[in-house]
């Protein structure tokens, strides 16, 4: 139940539009290939975090193995996530 109730306030706390979420869930589920033409990396930003936004990417490699693991040149932790309702429920959309 822990687990449920962290998605449910990573959820709430999520800042973006309905359709910046929306948009996000579409063109990564379809594997839009125009949102990899920046090194072949779908570049996201996040507000969930209080001291300032972060920046990630997924590979398109990653992307189309089915892997949504979000990576950052300036963190060493990658998040990997089970599918793309989840990356953007804890507050991931397109950059």
């Amino acid at each position: 139940m822990k687990d449920t109730e962290i998605r449910v306030v990573r959820k709430n706390l999520n800042q973006w539009s309905a359709e910046a979420q929306s948009n996000t869930r579409r063109l990564l589920d379809g594997l839009a290939v125009h949102i990899f033409m920046n090194k072949n990396r779908c570049h996201l930003k996040n507000a969930r975090f209080e001291d300032d936004r972060a920046y990630g990417f997924v590979t398109l490699q990653n992307a189309m193995q089915g892997k949504f693991i979000v990576e950052s040149e300036d963190y060493p932790e990658k998040l990997h996530y089970a599918d793309v309702d989840s990356l953007v429920n804890d507050g991931w959309v397109l950059d």
